[in-house]
C-alpha cells in the first residue's frame, strides 16, 4: 500500500492511499486579514501564563504580525502590533513604522493612525449592529443603576421626601441593575465566541480611509474546518503551543472521524508547518527531501481504524497547487448566539464565560433579600447562604476577570500597560469587583452580632463599599464605550506602541 502527500497552498494536505482522498485538517493554516492580505509571520508572540490550577494554556494576547499585500508598484509588506482585546473589540493594530532590527522598541505609523490625539479618540458611536456597542449600553446603564443604589445605601435620608423611600430605591436599583449584568454577561459572552475568531481588522492608510466611506463593523468570522474554530492568526507561534494545540485537537478531530496522518518515527502529526521544517533543512530542495523519507511509515488514523502506509514518493509541483475557495464575507458574517463547542484557551472567552455565571449568581440575592426580610425573620443560616455567600462568590468572580482583563490587555499577570485603554477599564472593573465584595464581607458582623451593634461598619463600611465600587464600574463602563468607538489606537502621537524591541 502507497501515501502520496501533496501539499494544498498552505492550509490543507490530502492523501492519497490506493485512490482514497482525505483532507487532513493543518492546525497551522495561514490567516488573512479582512482585507484580504495573507499573514506571513508572526514574532515575538506573548501572554499571560496558564493559572497553576489550570489545565490548558491560554493562546498568546500580543503579537507583531507582517501582512503582504498588493500595492503600487508591486508587493508592500506591513507591520502591526496585535492585540488580543483589541481584536475581540474589533479594533484597529497599531501600525508600525518600517525600522531597522535592534533600534530599540518600535514606533507607531503615521501613515495609518491619525497623528493628533483628539482625531483617534471617539466618545461615543452608533453602531446598533454590533454586539459591543450593545454590551457597552446595557453596562453603563447598569452601573448608573448601581451608583445610584450605592447614593440611597450611604445617604437613606436623601429619600426622605420620595415616596418610594430609600429601601424601596434600593432594592429595585439593585435588582434591575444587577439583571442588566446578566445582559451584559451574555452580551460579553457572544462577543468572546464571534469576534475572537474573526478575521484581523487593519487599518488602511489615511489616504484610504478618506476615500472610502465608514466602514460598518460587523463580526466576519474566519471559517471553521471540520467544526473548529483556529485562532485569528493561525499557529503554530512557538513549537510548544504547537504541540499543546495538536494534543488537544487531534481528540477533537478523531472523533469525528476525520483522518489524520502521524509518523511512526517522530510521533508527530503531518501537517504543511512540519513540512516547511523539513524542506527548509534540505535548503527547499524537494527532491533531497524525497529521497530521505521514502520509505517512511505513515499511520493513517481513520475513527478507531489505524492503516500503516508506507511513502513512496512525494509530489510537490507548484503546478498541480490546488488552492481554497475564497471565503464568502457575506456568508461568513453575523453571529453565533450560542454554542457547545468554545475554545477556553481563548482568555476572553474564559473571562466570558466566568462572568456570565457570576452575574447569574450575584443575581439571586439581588432578588431574594427584601421579599426574604418582609416574610419574617429568615434563619440565620439561610440569611449568611442566600443573601451574602451568593454575594461573595460572584463578587470574587468579578474580582477575577478585572484582574485576567487586565493581564490580556498587557500580556502579562504582573506587567501593567498604562498605555493601554483597555488595561484601565479592565483595572477599574478589578477596583469594582473588590467594593462589592466588601459589602457582603463587611455586612456580615451585622447579621451575626446583635441588633445595632455594627451601624456604622454597615454605612461607612460595606454601604460605602457598594458606592465606591458602583463609581469604578461607572468609569469603566465609560472607557469602554471611548476604547470601542475609537478603532485607532489611544497613545500619545508617535510614541511606544508598548510592543516588545524586535530582537537582532
Amino acid at each position: 500500500m502507497s501515501s502520496d502527500i501533496e501539499a494544498l497552498d498552505e492550509a490543507l494536505l490530502v492523501v492519497n492511499v490506493d485512490g482514497l482522498d482525505h483532507e487532513i485538517f493543518n492546525i497551522a493554516a495561514q490567516t488573512r486579514t479582512r482585507a484580504g492580505n495573507p499573514i506571513i509571520a508572526v514574532e515575538n508572540a506573548t501572554g499571560p501564563a496558564s493559572l497553576c490550577c489550570s489545565r490548558f494554556n491560554f493562546y498568546p494576547t500580543r503579537a507583531i504580525i507582517t501582512t503582504r499585500g498588493e500595492e503600487k508598484g508591486g508587493v508592500e509588506q506591513n507591520r502591526f502590533v496585535w492585540n488580543a482585546r483589541d481584536h475581540r473589540k474589533m479594533r484597529f493594530p497599531t501600525h508600525l513604522i518600517h525600522a531597522e532590527e535592534g533600534k530599540g522598541a518600535a514606533q507607531q505609523s503615521s501613515t495609518h493612525h491619525p497623528s493628533a490625539i483628539h482625531q483617534r479618540i471617539r466618545i461615543m458611536s452608533w453602531e446598533p449592529r454590533n454586539i459591543t456597542w450593545w454590551n457597552c449600553l446595557v453596562g453603563e446603564i447598569a452601573n448608573t443603576l448601581w451608583v445610584v443604589n450605592g447614593i440611597y445605601a450611604v445617604w437613606p435620608e436623601l429619600a426622605r421626601n420620595v415616596a418610594v423611600g430609600a429601601t424601596n430605591i434600593t432594592y429595585y436599583t439593585g435588582v434591575i441593575g444587577a439583571g442588566m449584568f446578566v445582559i451584559t454577561g451574555y452580551l460579553g459572552w457572544v462577543e468572546a465566541i464571534n469576534h475572537s475568531h474573526g478575521e484581523v481588522r487593519t487599518s488602511p492608510s489615511l489616504e484610504e480611509e478618506e476615500k472610502s466611506k465608514k466602514n460598518v463593523r460587523m463580526v466576519h468570522r474566519q471559517p471553521a474546518l471540520y467544526g473548529i474554530q483556529y485562532h485569528p492568526l493561525g499557529f503554530p507561534l512557538s513549537n510548544t503551543l504547537e504541540r499543546d494545540m495538536n494534543a488537544r485537537r487531534v481528540k477533537d478531530i478523531a472523533k469525528q472521524g476525520y483522518p489524520l496522518v502521524e509518523d511512526t518515527a517522530t510521533g508527530q502529526y503531518v501537517t504543511t508547518s512540519l513540512y516547511a521544517r523539513v524542506l527548509e533543512k534540505f535548503n527547499g530542495d524537494a527532491n533531497a527531501m524525497e529521497n530521505d523519507i521514502r520509505g517512511r511509515k505513515l499511520n493513517l488514523k481513520l475513527g478507531d481504524h489505524i492503516i500503516c502506509v508506507k511513502v513512496e514518493s512525494l509530489h510537490d509541483e507548484h503546478s498541480t497547487v490546488a488552492t481554497t475557495a475564497p471565503v464568502d464575507h457575506m456568508k461568513s458574517a453575523g453571529y453565533v448566539w450560542w454554542t457547545k463547542h468554545f475554545d477556553l484557551c481563548h482568555i476572553g472567552v474564559f473571562n466570558a464565560l466566568v462572568f456570565f455565571v457570576a452575574t447569574i449568581v450575584f443575581w439571586i440575592p439581588a432578588i431574594a433579600w427584601y421579599p426574604m426580610d418582609k416574610l419574617g425573620d429568615p434563619k440565620l443560616k439561610a440569611t449568611i447562604f442566600w443573601i451574602y455567600i451568593l454575594q461573595i462568590l460572584p463578587s470574587i468572580g468579578f474580582i477575577y476577570v478585572g484582574f485576567a482583563a487586565m493581564a490580556e490587555a498587557a500580556g502579562s499577570w504582573i506587567k501593567p500597560d498604562f498605555n493601554s485603554i483597555g488595561w484601565w477599564a479592565s483595572f477599574l472593573n478589578f477596583i469594582g469587583g473588590i467594593g462589592f465584595f466588601l459589602y457582603a464581607v463587611l455586612s456580615l458582623p451585622g447579621v451575626v452580632g446583635d441588633p445595632g451593634c455594627c451601624d456604622d461598619l454597615n454605612k461607612w463600611g460595606a454601604a460605602m463599599a457598594t458606592f465606591w465600587g458602583s463609581c469604578a464600574f461607572w468609569v469603566a463602563g465609560l472607557l469602554q464605550w471611548i476604547e470601542f468607538s475609537s478603532e485607532h489606537p489611544i497613545t500619545l502621537g508617535g510614541g511606544s506602541t508598548g510592543a516588545p524591541a524586535m530582537k537582532k
